[in-house]
């Protein structure tokens, strides 16, 4: 225990790693900064708790991870980074919370990686930046709700998170990059609108995505990825919206789904054709999956 009113401002690197025995802890108020490891491996910490009035600013790299005692925590409302792998396998980790008037800017990669346990999770309107594979192997998160500032989802964002059966996305959302893998191996998810500005569906994107039913790829989208719905055994339909700009389908992007409708523009469809992607439209258009032009 840090001694009431303590001036203590910054818990350094690799500080309490490995402390086998601590089960609790109350941050000091004055505490800016949680440095990179500084709680890494105290696998019995059971309760992190902030002073009223706490000034933190950053939580540094692998800072709680291996924490895997620790089921819930709230995030102060001055954070503004949370650096990678700063709970990585926190595997009883089961609820996050942010505080009112979260400043909350960027979420490192890896972050909430091999949270197993995790169920709850709000992120603050404020964070523009989610990195790499923040909830990858998350396999108890149900609901997301990405923030409008938001412009990419990086590769592996939410690959394996199993669970994982409703994304949504603020109104107004300014997202352009669906990365590779980003939803790779999310097996619960029926249903994802797209927003209407993203260019691009990344290689491998929504793969092995099997409750998957159908997909709507706004105009703007002029790449969807290798593979990138490879394996969406359930999926049936994929409507491209009218006037798609989509200029490029990859490899074996719909191998092994379900497909047996496309709708699609007949200028579309032609497009992909001049730019030497014949094999594309056999692949939509062979066998069970015909195509209806606007």
């Amino acid at each position: 225990e840090f001694a009431q009113g303590s001036l203590l401002r910054f818990i350094g690197e690799d500080a309490f790693k490995g402390a086998e025995s601590l089960e609790r802890i109350n941050i000091p108020a004055r505490v800016r900064r949680i440095g990179d490891g500084a709680f890494n491996d105290t696998t019995a910490l059971e309760q992190v708790t902030f002073e009223e009035g706490s000034q933190l600013e950053m939580i540094g790299v692998q800072a709680f991870s291996g924490t895997e005692s620790l089921q819930t925590i709230r995030i102060p409302a001055g954070v503004r980074r949370i650096d990678n792998y700063a709970f990585y396998n926190a595997s009883s980790l089961v609820e996050v919370v942010f505080e009112e008037g979260s400043k909350l800017e960027s979420i490192g990669d890896g972050v909430f990686d091999g949270a197993t346990a995790l169920q709850t999770i709000q992120i603050p309107a404020s964070v523009s930046n989610i990195g790499k594979g923040v909830f990858r192997n998350a396999t108890s998160l149900q609901t997301i709700h990405i923030p409008k500032l938001v412009q990419t989802l990086m590769i592996m964002t939410f690959d394996n998170a199993s669970s994982l059966r409703e994304v949504t996305f603020e109104e107004g959302s300014l997202l352009q990059t669906i990365a590779g893998g980003a939803f790779h191996q999310t097996t619960a998810l029926q249903t994802i609108q797209i927003p209407a500005g993203v260019t691009i569906i990344g290689q491998g994107a929504f793969k092995n995505a099997s409750a998957l039913q159908k997909i709507y790829i706004p105009k703007l989208v002029t790449m969807i990825g290798v593979q990138a719905f490879a394996n969406t055994t359930s999926l049936r339909e994929v409507t491209f919206e009218q006037d798609s700009q989509i200029a490029e389908i990859g490899y074996d992007a719909f191998r092994e789904s379900g497909l047996t409708l496309v709708v699609i523009g007949e200028s579309a469809l032609n497009r992909l054709n001049v730019n030497a992607n014949l094999q594309n439209r056999a692949e939509i258009a062979s066998g069970r999956r015909p195509i209806r032009f606007f």
